[in-house]
């Protein structure tokens, strides 16, 4: 549309370019509103009881990943703490490894959000093996330390909880978001 409104010379006056932007703003706004929809919101706790079963409780969570209550997905990493040379490691040393990197660790809040909107799992997931949610730890009635996972089975969706007592190998991934860079306010017109 815009080669219709251009003149001859290349340019277009005033009047043709408010003709092509309200042309476009609809799509535009929606384009807009269907990016700002895709942040996703953790308005629901994750009830342990409730989703496990009796006995169940939280433990160790994170403080940024109680902390983050939304976030753009885009934003999201895969993180395998393996160190060079390595085929495995113990689910306890794992997460401290984890938990030392920069970034937030998904956690259980954000795993049932996934796991209610599964249409809004990213795409390169399919392809993981294993994505733990260890901002958080969920611990059996027996007082066993686990941390939960998504997997694709079969093409659909499934989730259970790990045994931190287990050894992870480099299928076994973590849901994590980039680190933010803080950047200094030095605020308009003053010197650094």
């Amino acid at each position: 549309q815009l080669a219709l409104l251009v003149g001859a010379e290349g340019t277009a006056t005033l009047v043709q370019i408010g003709i092509l932007i309200a042309a476009i703003g609809k799509p535009v706004k929606k384009a807009m509103e269907a990016v700002t929809s895709q942040i996703v919101k953790l308005t629901k706790r994750f009830d342990p009881a409730a989703f496990c079963s009796k006995g169940w409780t939280r433990a160790g969570e994170d403080p940024q990943t109680a902390a983050t209550r939304e976030f753009d997905p885009t934003e999201l990493k895969l993180l395998c703490p393996l160190k060079d040379g390595e085929s495995s490691i113990n689910g306890e040393e794992r997460r401290k490894r984890l938990l030392a990197e920069p970034g937030v660790k998904l956690g259980l809040d954000a795993l049932l959000f996934f796991w209610k909107n599964q249409h809004q799992i990213p795409e390169g997931w399919k392809e993981a093996g294993y994505i733990t949610f260890d901002g958080d730890v969920l611990v059996d009635p027996g007082g066993n330390h686990h941390v939960p996972y998504l997997c694709r089975d079969g093409g659909r969706w499934e989730w259970a909880p790990y045994w931190l007592g287990h050894d992870f190998c480099a299928r076994i991934v973590s849901a994590s978001l980039a680190p933010v860079v803080q950047q200094a306010d030095y605020g308009a017109g003053k010197s650094r």
